[in-house]
């Protein structure tokens, strides 16, 4: 006889049943059978597709066990989908997660009978599961589970906490009064999300309320002003529980929360914000807004007497520029003068400077004299400066007395002052001594101990004026004339820490990447000299010039919580948000706020001004960009910054006439001002007809080759934007006359784009020519400019790139493993670039072997540590192949919520990546389509076909595709 083994386990077991199937058998025998007999060819298959085992039949019902609870839940979830199309009834699943004893093929145990009763209570076409089962898929995004409260079974001695699985097809869960289900309505209320909705409006009015005696120190409000409020808000409270009760946050809008579209809701709980979020708590918040903001806006009277009163600190102060009587030859000591002294008293003690960068936009930049204190006083109170000094500077023969006087913003009293006197050339030695007297005066009782201004400065005199010559057309926008005087100051002073980084800023926004970089090396290297606020930035900017943008975004924002105030910190994160963003899947857009912050302190900032205008002309601001574009010209900055603008300006307006004028304007420039305007043209103008015609004049003959090299390659990606394969490869033929080797590079990327039709381009042909390229016979661009250089040195790492990606299209996955490795040991200058490219391979090795989660969780790996400047010139460093990849990978996976981001915010970087743009749109309407938001799926399909009508033959295919999506979106029908 056979010996019966028996042996315990945790199983998720699946119940599964028939609904009506016993009254059907009395009605109808052969169709009741039949309904057992398709009932299990549904189950049975997809039981063993989901690694479980089909245990037993019993009658109408099923028994399965899976050693995962994900197992069990997906193949529930798909019996349900595949059953309401094929089986003429419903089907009730119950799982539950527990112990279990398996004897041969056969299962026993409360953890069987928990799941049995768990089928039984489910609603027709539902799925109940257990606690244990939620936990276990708990971080499943895609799969979620609403708690119903704890049910008391039959045969079961304890309660079970229940849930129901929520979505498309999944019915809403109808509680009977027999089925005991305790706890129900607490359980509908954390689903609704009453509790968080109450708690967040008596929280926010309870700030209110605490306001409300600051309210009164502004502004007279009536006695029962206070009495209202309480009233208005004991009567919002039932409103706003009323509105979180009824209705949720969904892809479709405010639904109701008995609907079916709420059951069906893909956004998780902390997205489905309830109505009372949307309109109650945020008008609470819009009242605490505007009471703080009141005094600053209402008018100059309370806005000098009060504005500010809990943000001015008596630690804060501002220096203004001095005041000179006597010859010009002195005047580079009216700004001079307060520079040193704040490099002296910025942080002695408590005390903080307002960076004096910060100050020239609110004070009238013409003026001889800048001591009045009255004009001083609101401008220093505006940066939450407590104290402002102001000072003049006489000179009588060879001597100079220096005087300077500080003042109370609170009441205008002088508080101290310093008076020194001898000859110019022991200046730093006088600002010593009148820091030191100053200091006594602000705090006699604390013995601050201060480095000698010249130990965090210069000892020469002569390169402290080419110093602030170049501080001078840096603020102006005259960027080669400040990189000119600041070598200068290098020059005359080799340990000159503070030049040496503002070199680099100059370096950087004259587009001098390399100059930049190696620049901001050298006042490492001498940063004992730097006050700490100037080593703070100089390690956040070389952080942002490695790339380490997350980095440097963190180590700024750190440094804006001492100097709230300071334009150049503002700045610095301006520049990552706009041109780094969009590397994490972010809009450059989001760079408005800092930028409008930093023109409400000086409205004449040019690096904020020409930021904004390129968010103008994206967001279609007409307005706002004629409003900046004048006001940025005035400014006389270098013409290469100029013309670009213009450029801008032109070719969005859509002007024929200013085209033109444009045009002739152009071909007389120089190539950085085409290349500029080109890049403006065609990224943030969207105006692709227009950035090809100034590209024809950066392709001509009598241009450099460099310039004509990355005209050609821009042209053949902005014919790419039409689908117009043909005129693209025509531009890389002509780069090939002059540069074959590039050309070569350029095609083997096109021939790579993920979304060319299958068998489209000879990629082995491809890969023998690329096998046979010697990268050191390509040149190095001459070029200082980042938009020329930005593949020097890189073209053994391209060609090694390009094969891999090349090898894993055509399924040689051992021969691109080879070249990833090759490519983590090349040098790619600073930055992840070689490590990114590396994994890239390894993520198209994954797609080709359909191993898509594997593939995107490699993708996500990369970390894109690229300076901003070379992301403009290069469709390698600007990641785009691989954002469009983790795009695609997400959508094809149904993460659509997370794809989007990805593919609308793919294409504010450069004009290589314009190449995704139509492709982006079909899978936004794609996506809209499937998430039922038609009017978006409508628009991006349109956008789509507009783009790609005129395309060639071999892309029609796809035209037709979206233009069916259309249509069945216009009838009212969704494509399949």
């Amino acid at each position: 006889m056979e010996e019966i083994t028996q042996k315990r386990q945790l199983a998720a077991i699946m119940f599964t049943d028939i609904v009506g199937y016993t009254a059907l058998m009395g009605k109808d025998t052969d169709k009741a059978l039949e309904l057992i007999r398709i009932s299990k060819e549904i189950q049975k298959p997809l039981v063993e597709k989901h690694n479980g085992r089909w245990l037993k039949e019993m009658g109408d019902g099923s028994l399965s066990s899976f050693n995962s609870a994900l197992d069990a839940v997906n193949c529930s979830i798909e019996i349900q989908e595949i059953a309401r199309g094929k089986l003429d009834a419903k089907l009730r699943i119950g799982i539950h997660l527990g112990d279990v004893t398996v004897e041969q093929d056969d299962v026993y145990g409360d953890g069987v009978n928990v799941a049995s009763r768990l089928e039984s209570i489910a609603d027709p076409g539902g799925i109940y599961i257990s606690e244990s089962i939620e936990k276990a898929i708990k971080g499943q995004t895609d799969i979620q589970a609403k708690y119903l409260g704890e049910a008391k079974l039959k045969n079961v001695d304890y309660g079970v906490r229940t849930y129901a699985l929520q979505g498309v097809g999944l019915p809403i869960p109808e509680v009977k009064d027999g089925e005991e289900l305790s706890g129900h309505f607490i359980a509908e209320l954390q689903r609704r999300g009453v509790p968080r909705a109450g708690a967040t409006y008596v929280v926010l009015s309870l700030l209110l309320i605490l306001l409300v005696p600051y309210a009164k120190s502004l502004v007279d409000l009536p006695l029962w002003s206070t009495t209202a409020l309480l009233t208005v808000l004991i009567v919002g409270l039932p409103i706003a529980l009323y509105l979180a009760w009824n209705y949720e946050q969904s892809p479709e809008g405010f639904v109701r929360t008995s609907s079916k579209e709420s059951w069906q809701n893909p956004y998780k709980g902390s997205q489905k914000k309830p109505l009372t979020s949307n309109f109650v708590i945020v008008g609470l918040i819009l009242v605490i807004i505007a009471m703080y903001l009141y005094p600053r806006y209402a008018g100059n009277s309370t806005k000098d007497a009060r504005a500010g009163a809990e943000t001015i600190s008596n630690s804060v102060m501002a220096v203004f520029p001095f005041t000179i009587h006597g010859g010009d030859e002195l005047n580079y000591l009216k700004e001079g003068m307060a520079k040193l002294l704040i490099t002296k008293l910025d942080g002695a003690g408590e005390l903080r400077c307002v960076n004096f960068h910060s100050l020239p936009g609110v004070i009238n930049r013409k003026a001889d004299s800048y001591d009045d204190p009255e004009i001083n006083s609101q401008v220093a109170r505006r940066f939450g400066a407590g104290i402002f000094i102001i000072g003049d500077i006489v000179q009588a023969g060879i001597k100079i007395q220096i005087n300077a006087i500080a003042y109370s913003t609170q009441d205008g009293k002088e508080i101290g002052s310093g008076s020194v006197e001898g000859e110019v050339v022991v200046i730093f030695e006088l600002v010593d001594d009148l820091a030191a007297q100053l200091l006594s005066d602000l705090n006699p009782d604390s013995d601050i101990r201060v480095q000698r201004i010249a130990a965090v400065t210069t000892s020469s005199l002569q390169a402290y004026k080419d110093y602030l010559r170049g501080e001078r057309a840096l603020r102006q926008g005259q960027f080669q004339l400040s990189v000119d005087a600041f070598k200068n100051a290098i020059n005359e002073d080799s340990l000159f820490a503070l030049a040496y980084y503002r070199l680099s800023i100059a370096a950087e926004w004259n587009l001098e990447g390399e100059l930049a970089r190696q620049t901001a090396e050298k006042a490492l290297l001498h940063a004992s000299r730097l006050s700490d606020r100037d080593r703070q930035l100089l390690e956040a900017f070389l952080l942002r010039t490695s790339g380490a943008n997350e980095e440097a975004e963190r180590l700024y924002r750190s440094i804006l919580a001492s100097y709230p105030h300071d334009i150049e910190v503002w700045m610095d994160l301006g520049e990552i948000m706009n041109h780094a963003y969009p590397l994490r899947g972010r809009s450059f857009v989001e760079s408005r706020v800092v930028l409008k912050r930093i023109l409400s302190y000086d409205p004449d900032h040019w690096g904020s001004l020409i930021h904004l205008a390129r968010v103008s002309a994206f967001e279609s601001n007409t307005e706002e960009l004629d409003s900046i574009v004048d006001k940025f010209i005035s400014l006389h900055p270098q013409e290469n910054r100029e013309l670009e603008i213009l450029a801008l300006q032109a070719f969005y307006k859509n002007d024929e006439n200013e085209q033109e004028q444009m045009i002739e304007k152009l071909r007389r420039s120089s190539d950085l001002s085409l290349a500029l305007g080109i890049w403006n043209i065609s990224v943030y103008a969207r105006n692709f007809e227009g950035a090809k015609r100034v590209g024809r004049l950066l392709a001509d003959e009598n241009r450099s080759v460099e310039g004509r090299t990355l005209a050609h390659a821009w042209l053949a990606h902005l014919h790419l934007v039409n689908g117009h394969w043909q005129m693209a490869m025509e531009e890389i033929e002509a780069m090939a006359a002059f540069s074959p080797g590039e050309a070569l590079e350029y095609q083997a990327l096109l021939y790579s784009l993920p979304f060319l039709p299958q068998g489209f381009v000879n990629l082995e042909v491809t890969k023998d020519q690329l096998e046979n390229l010697d990268p050191s016979t390509i040149p190095n661009s001459n070029s200082t400019f980042i938009v020329f250089n930005a593949h020097n040195d890189l073209h053994p790492l391209i060609r090694t790139y390009l094969l891999g990606l090349i090898n894993a299209k055509l399924g040689q996955a051992d021969l691109a493993l080879q070249q990833a490795d090759q490519l983590e040991q090349l040098d790619a200058g600073p930055g992840t670039l070689g490590v990114d490219l590396a994994l890239c391979i390894n993520a198209q090795i994954a797609i080709e072997e359909n191993r898509t989660q594997e593939a995107l969780s490699i993708l996500e790996q990369t970390r894109a540590h690229i300076w901003y400047g070379q992301t403009m010139a290069s469709p390698y460093y600007s990641y785009a192949y691989e954002r469009f990849i983790r795009a695609e990978l997400l959508f094809e996976l149904g993460r659509y919520h997370e794809a989007l981001p990805w593919y609308e915010y793919l294409t504010e970087i450069s004009p290589f990546e314009l190449v995704y743009l139509p492709i982006s749109h079909l899978r936004r309407g794609q996506i809209y389509e499937q998430l039922g938001q038609t009017e978006n799926a409508r628009s991006h399909y349109a956008r789509f076909i507009e783009l790609w009508k005129d395309s060639d033959s071999d892309f029609q295919f796809m035209v037709k595709m979206a233009e069916k999506n259309l249509q069945a979106l216009q009838n009212g029908e969704v494509s399949k």
